[in-house]
């Protein structure tokens, strides 16, 4: 079709938002609402998932996180355990939670104890403290880094108190993660107050 043609074609082309229509900006310079389900390069919107009440139990699921997900955030807020000989830990899982071979370090500090603690745990990574008394609240984030694996990103901070820690670590899963567990060391250990959020994107 010769250029001329073209030009003609389009001229006869309705402004709208139907099949085979032109688009214009409205009068505010904005483009109207048209299905955007064929774009691609867009960044991922971030979607909020179950909040799960960590009252109880020695251990809380996140299941059925989708495929796509490339980050995912756990906001924890106020959350306690039965027992101040374990810490909080995340573990992962594709198809079946793994509990082995996690490479990270929990560092805490704060209070009486200025100087810190350093923890490495292989069984998960660990984002808290030994503490029962102390109520975490803050973020974990996991990235895909590429392939299966996921490196971790944790700041948690005690609630009322001064007492911070913060981690990372990295895991190679077998296939592509779908859950998240969040346990304790040794995983016996009850939680007793406080909820978890996640959110992929």
């Amino acid at each position: 079709m010769s250029f001329a043609a073209n030009l003609a074609a389009l001229a006869r082309r309705v402004v709208g938002t139907a099949a085979n229509n032109l688009l214009a900006l409205d009068g505010a310079g904005k483009l109207p609402a048209v299905d955007g389900s064929q774009l691609t390069g867009l960044p991922a919107p971030l979607v909020r998932g179950a909040t799960i009440a960590t009252t109880s139990g020695t251990a809380i699921d996140f299941v059925g996180i989708p495929s796509t997900a490339r980050k995912i955030t756990l906001a924890l807020k106020g959350v306690t355990t039965s027992a101040s000989s374990a810490q909080i830990i995340l573990q992962l899982g594709a198809g079946a939670v793994v509990a082995t071979g996690y490479a990270g370090v929990m560092m805490h500090a704060g209070g009486a104890n200025s100087s810190g603690g350093i923890y490495t745990v292989t069984t998960g990574f660990a984002v808290t403290w030994e503490d029962v008394a102390q109520a975490a609240t803050g973020i974990c984030t996991l990235i895909n880094r590429t392939g299966n694996e996921w490196v971790l990103s944790s700041l948690l901070a005690e609630n009322g108190k001064a007492y911070v820690a913060c981690a990372g670590g990295s895991k190679d899963l077998a296939g592509v993660l779908d859950r998240i567990r969040i346990t304790t060391t040794g995983g016996t250990n009850t939680f007793t107050a406080g909820s978890i959020t996640i959110f992929w994107e």
